[in-house]
């Protein structure tokens, strides 16, 4: 069964809502009246009732939907989810220790400062670790395990977020939302 596609809605700024839209999310949009520009393919078609004069009301929904208004600023709309699933993404399942790649099942999310010392769980603490090398670092610092972290670990912004939750995502969207990727996102990496 294949995933339900969602729409990527964006602002006046071009800057990105943090979520997907639904199929309800556009066609509240349209109801509305914030619709300001379609762009990308359309990828659904929804039909609604009629009116009195028997005209079917129709929706195209478009893969990528422009609507009035402007994104709140990334602060205040939250971060991006750090999931074990968007870690492994932003670190293309390189071990941040050996620098070897690795499938997702043999990778853990590694606290660089551990947790037992007080590190937390944000972007900035965790890599994707092999099981050997995390055993190996053990509850220490990468300093006292001699074992410094081959990459740095980051932060996604919004646009690396979108791509990192891992659903389906159309060419045109791909093509929008890379743009807006930093020149020195892990993403970008061949």
């Amino acid at each position: 069964m294949s995933a339900i596609p969602r729409i990527l809605v964006i602002d006046q700024a071009d800057t990105p809502y943090r979520e997907w839209a639904t199929f309800e999310d556009v066609a509240c949009y349209y109801a509305n009246e914030r619709v300001v520009e379609v762009q990308g393919k359309v990828i659904a078609t929804l039909r609604g009732g009629h009116n009195r004069n028997g005209v079917q009301s129709i929706i195209e929904v478009p893969s990528i939907l422009r609507v009035s208004g402007f994104i709140r600023s990334y602060k205040e709309s939250g971060a991006i989810p750090l999931t074990r699933d968007a870690l492994f993404k932003r670190d293309r399942c390189v071990c941040g220790y050996c620098g070897r790649k690795f499938r997702e099942k043999d990778l853990t999310m590694e606290h660089i400062l551990p947790e037992a010392r007080g590190g937390r769980a944000t972007w900035t603490n965790i890599v994707a670790a092999c099981v050997p090398c995390n055993s190996r670092k053990a509850c220490r610092t990468p300093e006292e395990a001699g074992m410094d972290p081959v990459y740095l670990p980051y932060v996604p912004n919004r646009y690396e977020g979108l791509i990192l939750e891992g659903r389906k995502i159309l060419e045109d969207q791909m093509k929008f939302l890379i743009k807006g990727v930093p020149k020195n996102s892990r993403l970008l990496i061949n």
